[in-house]
């Protein structure tokens, strides 16, 4: 099954956190449990596509992160960096104003 969240390009603007926040809450709906496995933007609009999570799948945390370096090197460094940590990136959003932000995902589970 799959489920698709919309959000305004304000939304991610005004409260990053909470977009991120949102995503948990409806990943962790009662009735069907789900994954975050695409985050993209067209023009104003963010979309979200969330898939069944497995139930022997661990749920995920997300956050949206600015990217403050968008040079090649910069960003290979960065995502190098979140991955060990334990991080996938799953997507970027730009804001159309100089500030970018980078959707991450970790498993709960992870240290």
């Amino acid at each position: 099954m799959q489920k698709i969240l919309t959000f305004s390009l304000d939304d991610v603007a005004f409260d990053p956190a909470q977009v991120a926040q949102t995503l948990a809450e409806a990943c962790d709906n009662r009735k069907q449990k789900s994954v975050v496995r695409g985050f993209f933007q067209i023009d104003e609009v963010v979309y979200a596509v969330l898939h069944e999570r497995k139930p022997s799948q661990p749920a995920e945390l997300y956050t949206l992160v600015p990217i403050e370096d968008t040079s090649s090197q910069s960003m290979v460094s960065m995502l190098e960096q979140r991955w060990e940590a334990g991080f996938d990136a799953l997507g970027t959003v730009d804001l159309g104003d100089g500030t970018s932000y980078l959707l991450l995902a970790r498993l709960q589970d992870a240290t």
